[in-house]
């Protein structure tokens, strides 16, 4: 409400003359100043209690953005008395609110869309051009230019800080390239160097000493990175040299050569690094010595292994496993042997004699084997030997034998020893065996065979 109006006025007596005038025109004056100070003061509380109204209106959002509040309209009392002051100040102050809430919104959500994206400018227009669009389309279209430029003015920001991440980005991965590059050709450089291809790992690393050039990395760096690629390179080459020189002239000359390289510092080096390779070679030529010794001694049991399973075979013409082996293969590989440096002569002549030996015994024994047969089909009047007989049973007939029944297997020792008129030693060995031994099947089957002996003339009595 209006204050009182306490001002007292005095008001004399007035002529009629210009006084009168002057009196009236003063105190219409200061009815007039009271009366505007009245309106001023209605229009200052209205306007307070729209601000104090606006401020207590929840403002509504959706997906995330604030919507645009309704604004009222001041009723015909309202503007006879404030002339629509409180209604202006709640439109003004909700409006006020309104563009702040729609502020801090976008504030939030393209910081978000940066934190997401923060240096991919690509993703960052895209989602960010499509949120602004979304708020524009429901903004209250009296404040729109300005919730767009305000929008811009954010969107401009941060797109400026995703663009520079971006480039960094790029910058850095260009640079882990280019670094993986210059590692993979310095790599190549080194391994060519090692296998004596001197042209290709000279153009690997002038491949890698141009990508170092276009790096963005200080001078004295890239000079170090290029130092070092060229060092190693360098040393792969000297240690294919000392490999070459062990193949050639054994581990010996390797090392001496090495002992007169050891004071001198090849250029490009510092002392240190030359002492380090030097060292470095030095065990590795101990190494490579340790494994020539390791590999000749196993050359070595290999080869003695060799010489003396072909030994028993010259002897026996039978292979470790038991197989037959050809005569004239044996007389090849003691021939190849000998040509190689891995049996002398003597051992190749022992070989060879063995060989002929066994061929000549062999023969000597198939005359046996036939005489014997043909004994056995009747020619009484061919003369046998005990050996004889001994070795024809044992080799010919007694591996047969041995498999029959004990009936059938003790007819046939006695058909055997009827026609050749002599017992085999095997023969006497077994029977002697049986009746010695405590097993009743044994001793009777040997009273059998000593019973069908008996009835066999010819047969000398003292064999048993």
């Amino acid at each position: 409400m209006a204050k009182r109006f306490q001002e007292q006025v005095n008001i004399q007596p007035q002529n009629l003359s210009t006084g009168f005038v002057q009196g009236g025109n003063t105190l219409l004056s200061r009815l007039e100043q009271f009366k505007t100070s009245t309106d001023n003061l209605a229009k200052v509380t209205s306007a307070n209690r729209g601000k104090e109204e606006a401020r207590n209106v929840e403002l509504e959002t959706v997906d995330g953005v604030t919507q645009a509040p309704k604004k009222r309209e001041a009723g015909i009392i309202e503007q006879v008395f404030s002339g629509g002051a409180e209604t202006a100040a709640y439109n003004k102050e909700l409006q006020t609110a309104y563009l702040a809430s729609v502020g801090n919104d976008a504030k939030q959500a393209i910081a978000g869309i940066e934190a997401e994206n923060p240096d991919n400018t690509i993703q960052f227009n895209e989602k960010s051009k499509g949120y602004v669009a979304g708020v524009l389309s429901g903004v209250d279209p009296s404040v729109r230019p300005e919730v767009a430029q305000f929008l811009d003015n954010q969107v401009t920001n941060s797109r400026i800080r995703v663009h520079k991440n971006n480039i960094n980005k790029n910058k850095r991965i260009a640079q882990a390239e280019s670094s993986e590059a210059v590692t993979t050709f310095g790599n190549d450089a080194a391994s060519l160097a090692r296998e004596g291809n001197a042209q290709g790992s000279a153009e690997s690393l002038i491949q890698a000493f141009d990508i170092i050039d276009g790096m963005d990395i200080p001078k004295d760096k890239a000079t170090a990175v290029k130092r070092e690629l060229n060092r190693e390179a360098t040393e792969q080459g000297m240690r294919k040299g000392f490999d070459d020189l062990v193949e050639a002239e054994g581990i010996e000359a390797a090392f001496s050569e090495l002992d007169s390289m050891s004071g001198q510092v090849k250029k490009g080096w510092t002392p240190d690094e030359w002492d380090t390779f030097i060292a470095s070679e030095q065990a590795d030529l101990r190494q490579k010595a340790v494994r020539l010794q390791q590999a000749n001694a196993k050359s070595d049991v290999e080869m003695s292994k060799q010489v003396s399973n072909l030994k028993i075979q010259a002897n026996t013409g039978f292979n470790a496993e038991g197989q037959r082996v050809d005569d004239a293969k044996i007389i090849q590989q003691a021939d190849k042997m000998f040509d190689d440096g891995q049996i002398n002569g003597s051992a190749r002549a022992t070989m060879i004699t063995s060989v002929l030996n066994r061929q000549k015994k062999d023969v000597d024994n198939s005359l046996i084997y036939q005489k014997v047969a043909l004994k056995l089909q009747g020619a009484a009047e061919i003369p046998l030997t005990q050996s004889e007989i001994d070795l024809a049973y044992d080799d010919q007939y007694s591996p047969g034998i041995d498999l029959l029944p004990p009936a059938q297997k003790n007819a046939a020792i006695a058909e055997f020893i009827n026609s050749t008129k002599i017992t085999p030693s095997a023969v006497i060995q077994q029977v002697n065996n049986n009746l010695n031994s405590e097993d009743p099947v044994l001793v009777k089957d040997s009273v059998d065979l000593m019973q069908r002996l008996d009835a066999i003339r010819g047969i000398p009595s003292d064999n048993f």
